[in-house]
């Protein structure tokens, strides 16, 4: 099942709790028969580079994970208008075909295209990392080389990070 509140803390340290599956919401590693084993391992925290996401690891597949900014960046760049805790922003990222949306007029309900839409949905070949930050806005999207219909398309928010310990992420698997 699927976590309802969207909400995972990952561990640097941790063998199973590095690793994260956006399909169930759980860690992407387990320990059976007193070894660990990869289950599902749609993102990985600071195993392959220090402080940093790996999306693409994952047997056959791709990825690609573009750091969007902070949401105040967010904010100042797409011109929109937040609201108090400034989430609209965040909220508001969706996708239509290969195309990411953001708030364009909270009023209106109005969406506008994000620069960024060409840059993930181009072919990856392998996997990629960026830095942790905290109160950015990640976009990730993943692939597999020999399923041609997977596709896993995500935005995350850090709100929490301690470098070398861990990290805290909302999350949000778009259709």
């Amino acid at each position: 099942p699927i976590q309802k509140d969207n909400i995972a803390i990952l561990y640097a340290i941790d063998p199973i709790g590095h690793s994260f599956c956006f399909r169930d919401g759980q860690y992407g590693e387990e320990i059976t028969d007193w070894t660990v084993f990869n289950r599902c391992s749609d993102l990985d925290f600071n195993s392959y580079y220090a402080g940093n996401f790996t999306v693409g690891i994952e047997g056959g597949r791709v990825g690609t994970i573009i750091d969007l900014g902070s949401r105040g960046d967010l904010e100042k760049k797409y011109k929109y208008q937040e609201t108090v805790g400034h989430g609209q922003g965040y909220a508001s990222i969706h996708r239509t075909n290969k195309t990411l949306l953001i708030l364009d007029n909270y009023q209106s309900h109005t969406f506008q295209a994000m620069d960024e839409s060409a840059a993930l949905f181009q072919d990856a070949s392998s996997s990629t990392t960026v830095a942790a930050k905290v109160d950015h806005v990640y976009a990730l999207r993943i692939t597999d080389r020999y399923d041609s219909k997977f596709e896993r398309i995500v935005k995350m928010l850090v709100i929490a990070y301690h470098p070398n310990e861990s990290v805290t992420i909302r999350w949000e698997v778009l259709p």
